[in-house]
């Protein structure tokens, strides 16, 4: 027969719950190019669902700040997303060459990749008029070096390799939405924020 005390004792010692990081500490450390957060957002699942957020957020600001429809912006910012991280994931060691030949997950390349897309959101300046201009090359120039950064921290290479993976996966990406948006017949202004 069994005592109270045995009842009431848990099967298994209580677990300590950690609430993930939340979204903005990784957006700075993405913007400071911090390696161990880089490292944590790729190896965690809750990752995710930010980087979606993220990716979303870019494609809201382009709608405000450009003459884009809705449709126009997420296809273009989830297409972008994903194709990039296939492209990286898959054809980016073939490629650039990779020092441990190592092949990145498909879903830590994505939660990277979408977290990469932070700087765009500081694209929302160009909705004040003297800062359109600059305000949308810096988000640009940004999101290229957190995109290195990222692809740095997925396939181990140098910085020069990261930035020419990202060149490449950009100029593939323009091609690529480019050929969607005459597909889906919404327009070329599909692949003016690649």
């Amino acid at each position: 027969m069994m005592t109270t005390t045995e009842l009431h004792r848990p099967l298994h010692p209580p677990m300590t719950m950690h609430a993930p990081p939340g979204i903005v500490p990784r957006v700075r450390g993405m913007l400071r190019l911090d390696a161990a957060t880089g490292r944590e957002i790729a190896r965690s699942d809750a990752a995710c669902g930010q980087a979606i957020l993220i990716v979303l957020g870019a494609a809201i600001t382009r709608v405000i700040v450009s003459d884009t429809g809705v449709l126009a912006a997420l296809v273009s910012a989830f297409g972008a997303w994903i194709l990039g991280s296939l492209l990286v994931a898959t054809l980016g060691p073939m490629l650039i060459g990779t020092p441990t030949s190592r092949q990145p997950s498909r879903r830590s390349t994505l939660r990277l990749l979408g977290f990469a897309q932070a700087p765009m959101l500081l694209g929302l300046l160009g909705a004040i008029d003297p800062l359109a201009g600059p305000a949308g090359l810096a988000a640009w120039a940004l999101t290229l070096v957190t995109t290195a950064f990222a692809v740095r921290l997925l396939l181990g290479v140098s910085w020069t390799r990261a930035f020419i993976a990202a060149l490449a996966a950009r100029m593939v990406l323009v091609v690529q939405l480019w050929l969607l948006s005459l597909l889906l017949g919404i327009g070329t202004g599909i692949v003016s924020g690649v």
